[in-house]
């Protein structure tokens, strides 16, 4: 469908926020503009939040980009409206997410570490209306700014959209070469945590996988990847055992490669796959006694990042905490010691 354009003059004579505005005000506008499949959809807070972020809407030459934006009386604004792209649905296995700062570990004028929750994606995929991380770091960038342009924020590794933690991204682009740099030469540390199944294999206390990875599984189906004894590229882990359950392990895992699924392939093809991970054998219940457990994600998070600032050359070591399914769920399974 085209873009409708909407617009709308405000009569109250108190001033009231853009979001509060328009959680009125719009579904009248969409009743009478729109066609009659998009009617009776929900118009949820988050959606006009990122519509309003979007910078769609204007009032005269300026850019509201500010949910808390106040309107006057007679204030006017036109809004260019895809009804396509405010209702589309995300993903089922998506999360909605909007960075703010208490998911923000560290920041200065050239980085910026956030914590990333699980089920949502790390960048932009092939369903373009699909929200994730890195356009969730854009807007805050540009709401924490008040730019009238969109701040940059370069993305600068990955984390698998079910794993947890922390990322990193730059905000100016002069110190893009630095910084991978630094991941080509390994200075970039990175330690993750993970839960998983240990099915009668005592775990040593500390082993290292070194093979070469690549994808297993044809282009059309969900991507996979294994162990390949030629092609592929070079992958190397070590892993460290933290705690001993009775058939779960917490693991310690400090990849030296950056490849896609490492960690989660190398524990799944030593014999102990991560928990709730569904491609490579992760168990996705749990029974603690006669009690059946669901686990409630992909148990893999990013728990440190460990490097010299690529400006200052100060050694910096950012935590993001366990969130708290992940800490719950080792808390139970030290309460049944299952």
């Amino acid at each position: 469908m085209s873009i409708q354009i909407l617009r709308f003059i405000r009569k109250e004579q108190d001033p009231e926020r853009l979001d509060a505005f328009l959680e009125k005000e719009l579904p009248c506008q969409i009743l009478r503009c729109c066609p009659p499949e998009y009617h009776n959809n929900q118009i949820s807070r988050s959606k006009i939040r990122r519509l309003i972020l979007s910078g769609v809407i204007s009032s005269g030459k300026r850019a509201l980009r500010s949910p808390a934006w106040k309107l006057h009386t007679q204030d006017t604004l036109t809004i260019h409206f895809n009804p396509e792209l405010f209702f589309h649905e995300r993903d089922p296995g998506d999360i909605t997410f909007e960075l703010d700062a208490s998911s923000v570990l560290f920041e200065d004028d050239y980085l910026i570490i956030v914590n990333k929750p699980a089920g949502f994606p790390s960048e932009a995929t092939m369903v373009t209306t699909r929200d994730h991380l890195h356009a969730s770091v854009k807007r805050y960038l540009h709401l924490s700014t008040g730019t009238q342009n969109t701040p940059y924020a370069g993305l600068m590794h990955r984390l698998d959209r079910d794993t947890s933690g922390a990322m990193l991204f730059t905000k100016k682009r002069e110190v893009n070469a630095a910084i991978h740099d630094l991941f080509l030469s390994r200075k970039i540390h990175k330690t993750y945590e993970a839960l998983c199944f240990c099915q009668g294999k005592e775990p040593p206390p500390s082993f290292s996988v070194e093979n070469r990875l690549d994808r297993v599984s044809i282009k059309s189906t969900q991507g996979k990847w294994g162990a390949v004894t030629k092609g592929g590229e070079e992958a190397i882990t070590r892993f460290t055992l933290s705690t001993r359950y009775s058939q779960v392990i917490h693991m310690i895992a400090e990849p030296i490669t950056g490849r896609t699924h490492q960690i989660r392939v190398h524990l799944s093809e030593y014999g102990y796959p991560i928990l709730g991970d569904s491609i490579y054998g992760g168990q996705q219940t749990l029974y603690m006694g006669r009690t059946k457990i669901p686990v409630p994600r992909l148990m893999l998070h990013a728990r440190w990042i460990a490097f010299s600032h690529p400006v200052t050359g100060i050694a910096m070591k950012i935590e993001a905490p366990l969130p708290p399914e992940f800490s719950h769920f080792i808390l139970a399974l030290a309460e049944q010691k299952y």
